[in-house]
């Protein structure tokens, strides 16, 4: 379940449409379905959120940045949240919590920076 910190504007999160694409270096490993019509969008398995990573071992741990979560709205690119392989493998079930990176310039960083609990 992927969800942002609450109580955003609309501004805060960049748009109405929102979904997540999955990469595993330069490959695109999942596409969530977008929840439509939101500022406070929560993908869940109804919303084909779920996913299993299935490359083989060697393309994984070439994927040195890890996996990177992009938040986007159409064909704009509003934030990113990247988990090292060290957290993938390491990973236990439980819900983390990762600051979504927006996509602007330092200048510009929101107070209170969207989350996205994994």
């Amino acid at each position: 379940k992927m969800i942002p910190r609450r109580g955003k504007r609309r501004t805060d999160v960049g748009g109405f449409d929102p979904y997540v694409v999955a990469r595993l270096g330069d490959r695109e490993v999942h596409r969530t379905s977008a929840i439509y019509d939101t500022s406070e969008p929560i993908w869940t398995l109804y919303s084909n959120s779920l996913f299993l990573i299935s490359v083989p071992l060697d393309e994984f741990f070439a994927a040195v940045a890890g996996l990177a979560l992009e938040v986007k709205n159409g064909s704009k690119l509003l934030g990113r949240v990247v988990v090292s392989t060290e957290e993938l493998l390491a990973a236990t079930g439980q819900r983390t919590q990762h600051e979504i990176i927006p996509i602007r310039s330092p200048q510009q960083k929101p107070r209170n920076p969207p989350l996205l609990n994994l």
